[in-house]
């Protein structure tokens, strides 16, 4: 079953695996200008350099082979971020989530979040959730914390992973 839910400001829904991307043109154009450099800091190399069409489906190709995607939108044609799922061991899900920069500091990341979690409690798939984030990034951790996180650990390659418990 295909995550969507609404927020009072945001717009989110899972991209169904079986669409094909060529028909995702407005996903692909955008992806380039969500994904600069700073929005791609502290992410892995696979979220690097994506700054055309042809990368941007290369990117959506391998995002969509590991992971659950799903767009945000502030509108119906206006795409601002992703969340990203990935199952894990014992009903956990480890997500991630990015947002364009212009879209920074108006209370987005929250209230995804918070969205979010709301949507995984109703639908009972996870007993937690999981997410990963590097030690640089305070905005990130600042939000995980405030969204009810708690820390569990720390990876030799610095990433802070955080756990909040649906159940």
């Amino acid at each position: 079953m295909a995550i969507e839910f609404n927020t009072s400001r945001l717009i989110v829904t899972e991209i169904d695996h079986d669409q094909p991307l060529l028909k995702c043109n407005e996903l692909l154009e955008r992806v380039p200008h969500i994904l600069t450099p700073a929005v791609v800091e502290c992410l892995p190399p696979h979220f690097q350099s994506i700054n055309c069409v042809d990368s941007a489906n290369v990117w959506l190709k391998n995002m969509l082979s590991q992971s659950r995607l799903l767009v945000v939108r502030t509108a119906p044609e206006h795409i601002i971020g992703f969340l990203f799922i990935s199952t894990g061991t014992e009903q956990s899900a480890y997500i991630g989530y990015l947002l364009a920069k212009e879209e920074w500091g108006v209370g987005f990341a929250s209230e995804l979040l918070n969205g979010f979690i709301a949507e995984a409690k109703v639908i009972k798939t996870w007993s937690s959730l999981i997410a990963g984030v590097d030690q640089g990034n305070n905005g990130s951790i600042k939000l995980l914390e405030k969204c009810g996180f708690s820390q569990q650990q720390i990876s030799k390659q610095g990433v802070i992973f955080y756990r909040y418990l649906l159940r």
